[in-house]
């Protein structure tokens, strides 16, 4: 009777024992994931405040040549940005020719939004005052490439 009282209570002490690890662990585990919670929007709002410093101190005194500079980084070559043919205030886009007279834009516009906008649907629905610049017959076959105010090294 005796050796059956001290496996019992061996056993209730075991599963006690490992409840209240488990219980420690999911503690453990819920301050770490708040931590990273944490540390990921800390660094989400850092970068935020990185690229409008960044941003902020954009100067140039040859903006073509800037532009040109910009286009080279992402396409691998300078397609010799000539002159600017349009400029939209909305939405914000500047439309430039290139040596080779292609055709690029330049805008702060995300890539979905501005197709959106250049949709011929929505221009015959008196969305917009002006027309925006065009992106082809086919907004959503443009190539497009993205660059942040970090990532273009905009001084």
């Amino acid at each position: 009777m005796l050796e059956i009282t001290l496996a019992v209570s061996l056993l209730i002490g075991v599963v006690v024992m490992g409840g209240l690890i488990s219980i420690g662990n999911e503690r453990q585990r819920r301050a770490l994931e708040a931590m990273n919670t944490a540390l990921n929007n800390w660094a989400i709002g850092d970068l935020k405040i990185k690229r409008e410093s960044a941003a902020l101190d954009v100067r140039t005194l040859d903006p073509l040549r800037w532009l040109d500079e910009r286009a080279h980084r992402v396409m691998g070559f300078s397609p010799g940005v000539r002159r600017p043919l349009r400029y939209s205030p909305n939405p914000c886009a500047i439309e430039v020719s290139t040596r080779t007279n292609f055709l690029l834009v330049f805008s702060p516009v995300e890539p979905r939004q501005m197709r959106r906008i250049c949709r011929k649907e929505d221009r015959k629905d008196g969305l917009l005052e002006q027309p925006p610049m065009l992106l082809g017959k086919r907004p959503g076959s443009v190539t497009v490439y993205e660059l942040s105010a970090l990532m273009a090294h905009p001084i």
